[in-house]
């Protein structure tokens, strides 16, 4: 009798362990494939954060070997340092801009047109001829206070079968002065005295917005 206790309660164990034994082994695949798809993300999320950061560090003015060098922590740091520069050298550059345009304005095909107001919405505009049916528009001014979509609606207006815009596009400095430049053309009944009338009618909307604005900054003020 002891003898054939002690087998079936090694039975019994046996039969106890067996099914811990069956799930250990059944869900041991499921969570190493899960593992695995988990480094894998990792090691893919890590590839392109470093391709990333390697892109950021190629806008540095860095040579080959400074670039090898440079951390990440050292990379944000002058990309927050050079991005400041950058701006002052663009507002640069857009005063250089300025200044040639007025010089080229004793070119007889170059109209240029300056209007300076009392408040901080000063024009600039500046029409340039290309050949007899195609010109440039340049016009500067502070804060955006006339929208792209306005001046281009305003000026179709004038000659809606006679003026077509090629392109159009803008541009804003981080003190404030926006640019607008206007490439179109214009019908063979408007060619002599196009540059005259859009000087003339950009002048007028912007003085006219410009009223507007100061009498906005006198009620703010009372």
């Amino acid at each position: 009798m002891g003898w054939s206790l002690l087998v079936e309660e090694t039975e019994t164990c046996d039969e106890y362990s067996l099914p811990h034994q069956v799930e250990t082994c059944t869900s041991s695949p499921s969570s190493v494939a899960n593992k695995f798809n988990h480094n894998a993300s990792e090691r893919h999320r890590r590839k392109k954060i470093n391709t990333l950061y390697s892109s950021l560090r190629s806008l540095l003015p860095l040579s080959h070997r400074q670039m090898k060098k440079v951390s990440i922590p050292a990379t944000i740091s002058m990309v927050v340092k050079y991005i400041p520069e950058l701006e002052q050298e663009v507002e640069g550059l857009v005063k250089k801009k300025e200044q040639l345009l007025l010089t080229n304005s004793v070119s007889p095909n170059h109209n240029y047109k300056q209007r300076s107001q009392s408040n901080s919405a000063n024009c600039v505009v500046s029409t340039t001829k290309l050949n007899n049916c195609e010109g440039l528009l340049q016009i500067s001014s502070y804060y955006n206070i006339i929208p792209l979509s306005h001046i281009l609606h305003s000026l179709e207006q004038l000659h809606p079968n006679s003026l077509s815009f090629l392109n159009a596009s803008s541009f804003h400095t981080f003190q404030g002065t926006v640019f607008h430049h206007l490439h179109f053309q214009v019908g063979k009944c408007w060619r002599l005295e196009w540059d005259e009338i859009i000087t003339a009618k950009l002048l007028s909307i912007y003085e006219n917005k410009e009223q507007v604005f100061s009498s906005n900054i006198h009620y703010l003020k009372q």
